[in-house]
């Protein structure tokens, strides 16, 4: 499911990152990391620099929100910018790897 849609079934709208992006205006190729703790609350952004460093961050979120009581759900992905259309979509790798893909990859190396 890609983030759009998520956000419609759950008639969810997006916040703003809650740390700040690299530059106001997104370039081409800008990635970031989006969560949703406890479906279906708000969306997070998280700016990174690389597909691989996003994999590294979910990771990084996943075992923290595995520490906490409170956190019943989660659900990540990343998004890259476009500046053709001016918008976010959903990044896909070589051979339509998603970043949750890459990022299990990582977690068994």
């Amino acid at each position: 499911m890609t983030p759009a849609t998520f956000m419609r079934r759950y008639n969810l709208k997006p916040t703003e990152p809650p740390i700040p992006m690299p530059e106001h205006d997104p370039k081409e190729g800008d990635l970031r990391v989006w969560r949703v703790a406890n479906i279906p609350n708000e969306l997070e952004y998280y700016p990174v620099d690389s597909p691989e460093a996003g994999a590294k961050l979910v990771n990084r979120l996943a075992a923290r929100d595995l520490r906490n009581p409170r956190i019943t759900s989660n659900m990540f992905g990343m998004v890259v910018y476009e500046a053709a259309d001016h918008d976010w979509h959903e990044w896909y790798g070589d051979k339509d790897q998603t970043v949750d893909k890459l990022a299990a990859v990582l977690w068994e190396k």
